[in-house]
């Protein structure tokens, strides 16, 4: 047997030092991050380096909504041929021709479906929750709540509402023709929900960034979702942010 030469030994002793050495480092950085104020130090920068990570190891998946509904679909479809990914509105995995409501078990296996038949990512527009569970916020990377305000929302959800009666703009689903007296004379009228639902979607959805908030979350390896408010500066900031960091990839 040929005896490692004096060479040798130094090198494999000092690689078995290094390897060593890199451990206890780690093994120290560990322990010191968990210590309440280094943790909080290096809090943002924690944060970043976790979600980096998320999103290099799968593809993007983005739930987009707002309490206005279909308005805001426009801006998901923008974000999908952006970002080259499908774009999915429940609203069609909910409402059938006539206004004829999906049950929760049929909308939940057939939204699962097609977030199956998308492995490379997609862009959610809707919500559901209440009648699909957390399926899309469990599975998303990205979650944009769009909450402007109910003065700007609400003109424009009734002026929506006018051309799909007029039959100047396509329903929400296909099949799903506005009627003026579901407009103007039933509590399912979509103005009414704008309206009685703006501040306890507001309350709720707030509770939910309190967890999920980027930069805020309390779930620090979950944070995941961003408000874009305001009259619409932020939201056209927000995307041209999203086409420039494209770019440069």
């Amino acid at each position: 047997m040929v005896k490692p030469s004096r060479a040798a030994k130094s090198d494999q002793t000092g690689h078995r030092w290094h390897c060593k050495a890199v451990h206890d480092i780690a093994v120290l950085l560990t322990e010191r991050l968990h210590d309440s104020k280094i943790n909080a130090a290096f809090h943002g920068t924690t944060t970043i380096a976790r979600r980096w990570a998320r999103e290099i190891q799968s593809p993007d998946r983005w739930k987009l909504w707002s309490r206005q509904g279909k308005y805001f679909s426009t801006v998901g479809k923008q974000l999908a041929d952006v970002l080259g990914l499908p774009f999915i509105s429940l609203d069609a995995f909910f409402w059938k021709p006539g206004w004829e409501m999906s049950t929760n078990e049929d909308m939940r296996a057939r939204v699962e479906q097609r977030l199956a038949d998308c492995p490379n990512g997609w862009v959610v527009d809707g919500n559901y929750i209440h009648r699909i569970g957390t399926i899309i916020d469990d599975n998303s990377t990205d979650i944009i709540w769009l909450d402007p305000p109910l003065a700007l929302t609400l003109p424009r959800v009734i002026w929506r509402t006018f051309l799909r009666l007029l039959r100047l703009k396509e329903p929400c689903s296909p099949g799903c023709d506005e009627m003026f007296s579901e407009v103007f004379f039933s509590r399912e009228s979509i103005v009414w929900w704008c309206i009685t639902q703006h501040g306890f979607v507001r309350k709720r959805e707030t509770t939910k960034m309190v967890q999920i908030g980027l930069g805020i979350g309390t779930d620090v390896e979950g944070q995941k979702m961003r408000r874009l408010g305001g009259w619409g500066q932020e939201l056209r900031l927000w995307l041209e942010d999203v086409k420039r960091m494209l770019q440069r990839e």
